[in-house]
């Protein structure tokens, strides 16, 4: 009886880890939107934005990053904004496809 009690306890606490895995959108643009601002100074962009976010899973969310730059040449890359891994809460930010012309 005291283990039927027992697993029945288990079995209705909620697990805590399972929402830890979801990436916050509102802390994603929070992120991105720093990591836009450091890529804009090493790309010598004079304007820069972020496109809307698309959630490709759980923990990991892509934005479109554009710059412009003064002699009227553009960038564009994007960048991805996820947990550092499925058991940390450490967010990462890092540009890929970056393509300046």
């Amino acid at each position: 009886m005291r283990k039927l009690l027992a697993l029945a306890l288990v079995l209705a606490l909620p697990a805590g880890s399972a929402s830890a895995a979801t990436l916050p959108y509102k802390t994603a643009v929070k992120r991105a939107h720093r990591a836009g601002a450091k890529q804009a100074q090493r790309s010598h962009a004079v304007a820069w934005e972020n496109s809307k976010g698309f959630r490709f899973a759980r923990h990991k969310i892509v934005f479109a990053w554009f710059g412009q730059r003064a002699d009227g040449s553009g960038c564009d890359a994007q960048l991805v904004v996820r947990y550092a891994s499925t058991h940390s809460r450490k967010i990462v930010a890092y540009f890929r496809h970056v393509e300046c012309s």
